[in-house]
């Protein structure tokens, strides 16, 4: 499509908001004070596939394993320092969104409780993978479909992903062909058990087939719909998220 795919996805990609920058410095002045630890950029951010709105995804190393006494502690001051509750859930700290502000996600690479270490970003050095997550993050986002999380997404790109595919749209079109016409609950979860982490929820696989059934539904609507072509920029979002 002339390469306005990927021009578009480029355009919706994730930059820091002065806002968000103000939080993460705030968040690890905390962690330098509690627990002489750093914090990086993790999830999608870490991996350039996040677009914008996404959810702010953190991860804190540290030498020594962070109890969960000492989480709870860091939870609250920094609910005290951003003024947002910080609440300690599964094996992270989730700060809830604001009027201005996505919602944090902070996890710990060296836990007592459960590591969740920097994600590996290499594989989506390849263009045509990041590209092809982001336009279906962008496609799921604005469908009203049930909530998919970015790491399912991305989990589907490697997977998926083929030397016949040239490029990130040729990528996300196979993708999209793929849930239309062959997936069912048991290969996708197939897929992406191997990508959860720290595990798999039973509950994912109760949810699964139900949540499966209305992308897919979505899938082929939105390819019926498909254009020859696209002439600009412009053509991508009204075809995939309008």
């Amino acid at each position: 499509m002339n390469g306005y795919f990927e021009a578009w996805v480029n355009s919706i990609a994730w930059s820091y908001s002065p806002e968000e920058r103000a939080d993460v410095a705030r968040i690890s002045t905390e962690v330098q004070k509690m627990l002489g630890g750093q914090v990086y950029l993790a999830g999608s951010q870490k991996k350039n596939t996040a677009i914008a709105g996404s959810d702010l995804d953190l991860c804190i190393e540290t030498k020594e394993p962070v109890t969960v006494s000492q989480r709870r502690e860091l939870a609250r001051a920094i609910t005290k320092n951003l003024s947002r509750q910080a609440t300690p859930r599964s094996h992270v700290i989730r700060v809830i969104p604001g009027s201005d502000i996505v919602r944090i996600d902070i996890a710990f690479a060296n836990a007592a409780f459960g590591n969740r270490k920097l994600p590996e970003s290499t594989p989506f050095k390849e263009q045509k993978r990041m590209h092809a997550a982001r336009g279906l993050k962008a496609w799921l986002r604005a469908g009203g479909l049930p909530k998919v999380g970015g790491w399912a997404i991305e989990a589907l790109v490697l997977e998926l992903d083929h030397k016949s595919a040239a490029s990130g749209w040729e990528l996300f079109l196979k993708i999209m062909k793929w849930l239309d016409e062959r997936s069912n609950p048991g290969a996708l979860e197939g897929i992406l058990r191997p990508y959860a982490h720290p595990e798999w929820h039973g509950e994912w696989s109760r949810k699964l087939p139900g949540r499966l059934q209305a992308i897919k539904q979505a899938a082929h609507n939105k390819l019926r719909k498909m254009p020859e072509s696209f002439a600009s920029i412009q053509d991508v979002p009204r075809w995939l998220i309008e």
